[in-house]
């Protein structure tokens, strides 16, 4: 059980990173409205998701940093592995997979739109 609380705030950590990641981003590139919104769908997936551990594991210790140069794609590709992962192995507890899944299939409509958008910034 606890290896599943490891990935669960690792999964709570990437979704802050991504927050505030996305957030930057969105002012260079003159407030973009994709990068906006998943600054956003990743604040609400930290809420729900905390609130899921709060419930069923009890408060928890987070730790994490940002930093300005990491890749929110790398980020995003790990917490969709993440939580794909946890959700396998939460087995019948419906409560906390069911958020983890809503949020899994948020980052992958994400994951989709923000590599079209960001290779396309890489090419002009």
């Amino acid at each position: 059980m606890d290896n599943l609380k490891e990935i669960m705030l690792k999964i709570i950590c990437n979704k802050i990173k991504m927050t505030v990641l996305a957030k930057f981003l969105s002012i260079e590139e003159y407030r973009s409205n994709i990068l906006e919104d998943f600054s956003e769908v990743q604040r609400e997936g930290v809420e729900t998701l905390y609130e899921k551990y709060l419930i069923y594991y009890g408060k928890p210790d987070i730790k994490f940093e940002v930093d300005s140069k990491e890749n929110i794609m790398d980020i995003l590709g790990e917490t969709i592995e993440l939580e794909k992962t946890f959700a396998k192995r939460i087995g019948a507890n419906f409560g906390i997979r069911q958020s983890v899944i809503h949020n899994l299939a948020e980052d992958e409509k994400y994951y989709y739109h923000l590599k079209k958008l960001l290779s396309k910034d890489l090419q002009e």
